[in-house]
């Protein structure tokens, strides 16, 4: 067996960075160029801030912790941050305000030189403050300066790593953080978020006796730019699949081949079997969603030679931590699609204009003993087209990889089965858009006990059991939409849902 190894999601953005950014998330929302935070109006002609969906992080500067550790040694950390709670605003819009809140950031720690090897990941609960200028409802743009006035927390007694994590931050604490919020109208009346603060910070660190950092202490200060964006800086929604099968009377599908796709691995011909689910963006805990046209529709594959893939053990990081599988066969490919519940004259995605790529997706057999898996009692929230609903997550079922599809001129594309068997099947090129950026997929059901979360898991603070408490009413199974259009490169099929499958979730591989 083969073992891939990894890059942290945000290995980039270091300690300090990390932690103001846990807070900052829930300040204002702004979004990097390339993949702008979208905000709903609050009724108002503007946004609440904090605002829903959107995450602080440092695209630009780096942070280490290095005061206090061996010459030589950092420790670097990456932040995903997406929950704010506790908020409380003094003020308008017009006359501005002053909002404070508490937030929860999720913090993936690696050290360097004498702590090579090191690995954590933190849950930090931090308090905010902040003062907002003045803005006009309605207007289609509106900015205003903004102020961090306090950011601190620190982690809880009994880590055995630290006997002191803290981060201190803002003009409140002597450490001056000004900032700048741009609000603009999109034509679907919701806001693209633009904003940054000039964080001064101050992180403090006491290592625990007995644990790597035993004997070492250090401050660090210093100033960063924190920007927003999409949570986790993903170019692609979050999925909830659903089993289908064929809508009566309709046309059967008719397998095909082959297929060439290659991923990082290499390029394998496949034939086309069968659909086998419908996969809807899904706005998963109220962070948003990218594109809320493109779907995705899963295709069995059969190869027609081995994949270099196969026995390959990689590891890779998401919002719920950092794990690591082995790839155990090719099992599907995901096609963008387009669907309408009342039209077949719905056209194809345009692929030219669509950020999805095509993916190839692997069977995958949980590794613990090189990462441990999902933490217990993990639940989402999840809007799509369909329904809301609450989940559960279990283990991990399959894991997606990006690829590139074409046809061979020399063996081209046939249908291989029914009365048009033989028949060419022309075959559009693809390319990968976005080739750091996977889906993994947990198997999933609809919770019947809604379980506290931190991060991706229990929050075992608030019960130590996980049992969570039961949602009453239970909530209903999903109504099955009949007669469904899709369409794809592979062509017009029309469908009925079954039940939820899946919950994928965009990740990275670390190298």
């Amino acid at each position: 067996m083969t073992t891939r190894k990894a890059f942290a999601l945000v290995a980039s953005h270091r300690l300090s960075t990390l932690l103001v950014a846990g807070c900052l998330l829930a300040v204002a929302s702004p979004a990097w160029s390339d993949n702008p935070c979208t905000v709903v109006d609050n009724g108002s002609g503007t946004v609440d801030l904090p605002p829903a969906g959107c995450a602080y992080l440092s695209p630009a500067d780096v942070h280490l912790i290095i005061d206090g550790l061996p010459p030589g040694t950092t420790i670097n950390a990456g932040v995903q941050h997406s929950e704010f709670f506790n908020v409380n605003r003094t003020g308008t819009p017009k006359t501005g305000e002053t909002e404070t809140f508490d937030s929860r950031a999720n913090f993936q720690l690696q050290g360097t030189g004498d702590l090579s090897g090191y690995n954590r990941t933190l849950d930090i609960q931090v308090a905010c403050g902040t003062q907002v200028g003045p803005r006009t409802p309605g207007a289609p743009t509106q900015s205003f300066d903004t102020e961090m006035l306090q950011l601190q927390g620190q982690l809880p007694p009994g880590d055995p790593d630290f006997d002191l994590l803290r981060i201190t931050a803002g003009s409140g604490f002597g450490l001056p953080s000004p900032g700048h919020t741009t609000l603009t109208k999109l034509p679907s009346n919701n806001w693209a978020v633009d904003s940054f603060f000039d964080i001064t910070y101050r992180i403090d660190f006491v290592g625990a006796p007995g644990g790597p950092l035993a004997g070492m202490s250090g401050s660090t200060t210093g100033t960063i730019r924190m920007s927003t964006g999409l949570p986790s800086a993903y170019d692609i929604d979050h999925f909830l699949t659903y089993q289908i099968k064929n809508t009566k009377g309709a046309p059967r599908f008719a397998k095909f081949g082959p297929v060439v796709l290659q991923d990082a691995f290499g390029a394998v011909k496949y034939d086309i079997v069968k659909p086998v689910t419908l996969d809807l963006p899904a706005n998963k805990n109220n962070e948003g969603v990218v594109d809320d046209v493109t779907h995705l529709k899963e295709y069995q594959v059969r190869p027609r030679a081995n994949s270099l893939a196969v026995g390959t053990t990689i590891q890779v990081q998401n919002q719920c931590g950092l794990f690591a599988v082995a790839l155990v066969k090719p099992l599907s490919v995901l096609v963008p699609t387009n669907k309408s519940l009342t039209s077949s004259s719905v056209p194809a995605p345009d692929l030219g204009a669509i950020g999805l790529d095509h993916y190839l997706c692997y069977l995958v057999r949980q590794d613990a003993a090189v990462q441990p898996g999902l933490g217990k009692g993990a639940q989402v929230s999840a809007t799509d087209q369909f329904q809301t609903r609450r989940y559960d997550l279990k283990k991990v079922t399959k894991i997606c990889l990006p690829v590139a599809k074409s046809e061979d001129p020399a063996d081209p594309s046939t249908i291989l089965a029914g009365p048009n068997k033989g028949t060419l099947k022309p075959i559009a090129a693809a390319a990968v858009r976005h080739s750091d950026q996977y889906l993994v997929c947990y198997q999933t059901k609809p919770s019947r006990s809604l379980v506290p979360q931190l991060g991706c898991g229990c929050d075992v603070a608030t019960d130590p059991n996980c049992a969570g408490n039961p949602i009453a009413p239970v909530q209903p199974r999903h109504t099955k939409v009949l007669g469904v259009f899709l369409n794809n490169q592979f062509g017009l099929e029309q469908i009925d849902t079954v039940k939820e499958r899946e919950f994928c979730i965009p990740s990275r591989e670390l190298p």
